[in-house]
């Protein structure tokens, strides 16, 4: 399993305020080196999750990526 933590936006909300955000993955995104030492993304399931840091997580979505 591979993990990549990383920062695509921040927004600071006020207790109780809500806020809708939305970003684009690319394919570079999640993309990885293969034995070759080339970028590829590989088919399969990733994951995407959100929250004030790694240890406090509050939104999950799993989408999958094929052939």
């Amino acid at each position: 399993m591979t993990m990549t933590c990383a920062v695509l936006s921040v927004s600071a909300l006020n207790p109780g305020e809500k806020k809708t955000v939305q970003f684009t993955l690319h394919p570079d995104d999640l993309a990885i080196l293969d034995k070759n030492m080339n970028w590829t993304v590989e088919p399969g399931k990733f994951q995407v999750m959100i929250g004030n840091s790694s240890e406090d997580i509050k939104l999950k979505k799993e989408f999958e990526v094929e052939k």
